[in-house]
Parts: C-alpha cells; sequence; structure tokens
C-alpha cells in the first residue's frame, strides 16, 4: 500500500492545511480542558503505582494543569490563523509532553505508565494541521523531555535505553499512523475540492439560464416559483434582413455572425442592468424590473435599446451586412416565473409582452417604437 501523500502545489497545500484549522482549534478547545482536569485527577494514580509519590508530582500536575487551562483561555472565542495554531498546538503538546515527563520521572518505573501517556498525546497532536517536519519535531520533543529528565533524575543506561526503545517506538506507530491517515484526508480534500468545482460549473450554467436572484431560490429548494410585478418595462427587438441571409449562407457563418452580434447586444444588457429573458430566431427579448425591482427601468430600457442601434450600425461596418434594427417598447404589470423541470427557463407573460411585441412588428427599421406609458416614465 502506497501511504505516500498526494504531492500538492504550494497554493493548494497552504488550502489543504487551512481547511483543518478549524477542526483543530476545537480539539485543542476540547483537549486543553479535559487534559488539566485529567492531568490532576490521574494523580490517584501515581499513588497506586508508587505509594507516597503524589507529594512529589502533585506540584508538577498542578502546574501542567495551570498550562492546559491558559492554553484553553487563549483559545476559546477566538479564532487564529494557521501558523498562530500551529504554534497554539504545539504549546499544547510541549505543556502536555514536559509535565508528563516530570511526573513520571518522579515515580519508580513510572515510564510503564508514561509511553502509553506519550503516545496518546502525540496521536491527539497529530489531529492538527501538522505537517511532515512539525510531526518529526513533535516525536523528537515526545522522546527527547522524558529522556532528559530520566537523565537528570540519574537513570542509569539501561533505564535510559529501554525508555528510549519505547518512545521510539510508539513515535514510530504514531508516524505511520499519521502517514495513513494524512492520506486518507488528502485524497478527500482533492475530492471536495473536485466536487465543489463541479458545483460552480453548475451553478454558472444554470444563472446563464436564469436570473441570479431566481437561481438563488431554485438553490434554496424554492420549486414553484412565480411572482407578479406592477410596473416593467418590456423590449422586442427584431432584425430585418437576417432571415434572407440566413437561406443562402453557410451555417456555421450564420451563426457565428448572429452570436457576434447578440454578445454585443448581452453586453449591453448587463451594463443597464436589464435583463434578457431570451432569443426568438433572429429576435430578442428584454426586461427590466423583473426579477429585482427597479427606479429607473423605462429610461434605462430606452438608453439600452438606442446602444443596441449603435452596436448594430457598427455591426454592420465591420461585416458589410446590410442589416437593420426594429425596437419596440411597453411598459405595465406583467407576471414572471419559472417553467420547466428538465431545463429550466425563466419567461414572462400579460398584456404588457403582448404590446411591447406589437410596437417591436409594427415599427419602422432602425426605429425604436415607444408606447405612451412608457414614455410616460420618461425624461425628455
Amino acid at each position: 500500500m502506497d501511504i505516500r501523500p498526494p504531492r500538492f502545489e504550494t497554493h493548494l497545500e497552504d488550502a489543504y492545511r487551512l481547511s483543518r484549522t478549524p477542526g483543530a482549534l476545537n480539539v485543542a478547545r476540547v483537549a486543553a480542558l479535559f487534559g488539566a482536569f485529567l492531568f490532576l485527577s490521574l494523580g490517584v494514580w501515581d499513588e497506586l503505582i508508587d505509594p507516597g509519590s503524589l507529594a512529589d508530582t502533585l506540584p508538577w500536575r498542578i502546574a501542567t494543569a495551570v498550562g492546559f487551562l491558559g492554553l484553553f483561555l487563549s483559545v476559546w472565542k477566538r479564532e487564529w490563523s494557521l501558523t498562530t495554531t500551529q504554534a497554539l498546538l504545539a504549546v499544547g503538546f510541549s505543556v502536555a509532553t514536559i509535565g508528563l515527563s516530570l511526573v513520571v520521572a518522579e515515580i519508580d518505573n513510572g515510564y510503564i505508565a508514561g509511553v502509553p501517556g506519550f503516545i496518546v498525546a502525540l496521536s491527539a497532536a497529530t489531529v492538527g494541521p501538522v505537517t511532515h517536519r512539525g510531526l518529526l519535531g513533535l516525536i523528537a520533543i515526545a522522546a527527547g523531555f522524558p529522556l532528559l529528565a530520566y537523565w537528570v533524575t540519574g537513570a542509569n543506561s539501561t533505564e535510559l535505553l529501554n525508555l528510549a526503545l519505547w518512545l521510539f517506538s510508539g513515535g514510530g506507530f504514531v508516524y505511520v499512523a499519521w502517514r495513513v491517515t494524512d492520506l486518507a484526508r488528502r485524497r478527500a480534500f482533492l475530492a471536495e475540492r473536485a466536487l465543489e468545482a463541479e458545483r460552480d460549473k453548475v451553478d454558472a450554467l444554470v444563472r446563464k439560464m436564469v436570473p441570479g436572484s431566481i437561481a438563488d431560490r431554485l438553490k434554496s429548494g424554492e420549486e414553484a416559483i412565480s411572482d407578479r410585478h406592477d410596473e416593467v418595462t418590456v423590449l422586442f427587438a427584431d432584425l430585418i434582413g437576417f432571415t434572407r441571409f440566413a437561406e443562402s449562407q453557410d451555417a456555421v457563418d450564420v451563426v457565428g455572425l448572429l452570436n457576434d452580434l447578440f454578445s454585443r447586444f448581452d453586453a449591453l444588457v448587463g451594463q443597464y442592468g436589464l435583463e434578457k429573458i431570451k432569443t426568438l430566431g433572429d429576435g430578442y427579448m428584454v426586461v427590466a424590473g423583473a426579477p429585482l425591482a427597479m427606479d429607473d427601468h423605462a429610461s434605462a430600457t430606452v438608453r439600452c435599446a438606442k446602444s443596441m442601434m449603435e452596436a448594430l450600425a457598427d455591426f454592420r461596418d465591420s461585416s458589410l451586412l446590410d442589416w437593420r434594427l426594429r425596437i419596440g417598447i411597453h411598459t405595465g404589470p406583467l407576471v414572471a416565473g419559472v417553467i420547466g423541470t428538465d431545463r429550466y427557463s425563466y419567461d414572462v407573460w400579460g398584456d404588457t409582452v403582448n404590446v411591447a411585441s406589437r410596437l417591436e412588428s409594427t415599427g419602422s427599421p432602425d426605429e425604436i417604437h415607444v408606447s405612451a406609458e412608457t414614455a410616460h416614465h420618461l425624461d425628455g
């Protein structure tokens, strides 16, 4: 079995470690509080192993418990950066290791109970966003402090060798376990990122099919979306000369040219804050004031229509095509909503739509046919 973790680029490695920071802080909060309680309560264990040793170990246990409580207070309600979180976890682990080392050094054969404690503390430390080098550093602390404590208290070479074998065997076990666990975490992280990327693609696709506010409502679980708008402005535009051109030209050229022109229209619709409803062959339909209300819906629509005329003039100059544009605009109430289940479509219905369509069809080429209701909302 390959236990080597996937190689991440720097930005991906930072994102992976950062994703684990909130969970590491939660673990640190629980571990610090529980560690203080456990370290004090296990003083009973000292007496069972070596009767009379509690008098020597209790000061170290109290000092270590105070250190745990200080760590708990530092992470109780605050959120820290990744670097600070790693530093806090290292401090907490060092407090546990040093305290445990000083305690077991005071007990005859204390390392028999101490080594499992070191392994448990070391395993808990790997829950945080520890790196490969960081883990090796923690193992060095877990092995170094007990050996130092025993050496200072006069342990002989046999006892030190025996303790070292226990500690490094436990450290090796933790290291292999961490590598396997880290591999699983990294693969899960990559899978989650891939899933998020697919969600973003789907979200972007839905937002191209329906307005953004409608997409948000669909994502929230709303199924039947229908709204009545008391006052909006509808624009219909139709190309003159396109049908005759399409009958005699290659399909790729026809679609490419129409896409070029309508893409220019799309940019203008977004610029003026309008909402494109749909294209009907060579027709183009826009609404202002739905799905989101808009105070200047009429004037914004007329300004957009004038810009569409200018965009068509530029298009004619570059393509040398004699296409013309009729535009009809009307203001009034309508109903809007989403229809379809397999393929969503945001559409609008009502007399306002019908009147705007008739204004377009009865208008003149290169003219904007505006109803009296729309003109009433215009300032000059």
